[in-house]
């Protein structure tokens, strides 16, 4: 945000102001990418953030990874981002973004945490990002589908669970053996001196439909 602020010639000490110039697009790529009108707060690191339903969410993560769906942007939406130039400049910008995302989750959520290491697994596939109150959003390259989960509790310890479970249902993972997914999918909880006292599993399957079948937009 910082350097998007300096290349719209928005005074550092001004780059977090939602009315500044560079905040006021970044707030129009996230309403055309999520379809909607998106109300901005502040998130506990001051920076603006939004607030949407997850379906709009889901939309949103879609254009990292599909180009079909950012091509399917409304005239309007495309008219308020005419600063950035041409549309199929930013079409490739935002794919690249997703690329980038994909292949150096670090960079997106830090070294160690569980979304950067499933992320690694799966090689570029997958954009993952979790935020606060447990959010967690999703987008697969190869599938060019999205889907956006939220713990009513705000608690994050379900999310990964669920989401294990979400990507064998739609048929994006067919299981491993490997102890990451393990742990994810069933964490292990450890009492205050250490000693196991139970474990995380989903209750039930998923019964839906997966993202691809899920008319009018593989985003769920």
């Amino acid at each position: 945000m910082l350097m998007w602020a300096r290349a719209c010639g928005v005074p550092a000490h001004e780059y977090l102001d939602v009315d500044s110039a560079s905040q006021q697009l970044i707030h129009r790529v996230i309403g055309a990418a999520s379809g909607g009108e998106p109300r901005i707060g502040v998130d506990n690191c001051g920076a603006p953030c939004y607030q949407m339903p997850l379906s709009a969410a889901a939309t949103a993560y879609l254009a990292l990874v599909s180009r079909s769906q950012v091509e399917s942007w409304s005239a309007d939406h495309r008219a308020s981002l005419s600063e950035l130039g041409s549309f199929e400049t930013l079409v490739e910008r935002l794919v690249q973004i997703g690329v980038a995302m994909a292949t150096q989750p670090a960079w997106v959520s830090g070294e160690a945490t569980e979304a950067t290491r499933l992320a690694q697994r799966f090689a570029g596939t997958l954009v993952i990002k979790h935020g606060a109150e447990g959010v967690l959003c999703v987008a697969n390259r190869q599938q060019q589908a999205s889907l956006a989960l939220k713990a009513l509790d705000g608690n994050v310890r379900a999310l990964f669970p669920a989401l294990l479970q979400l990507l064998q249902d739609f048929g994006w993972w067919e299981g491993s053996a490997d102890p990451l997914f393990a742990e994810l999918a069933r964490p292990i909880l450890k009492g205050p001196p250490g000693h196991t006292v139970g474990e995380l599993r989903v209750a039930a399957p998923y019964t839906g439909k997966s993202p691809m079948q899920d008319a009018p937009t593989p985003a769920v």
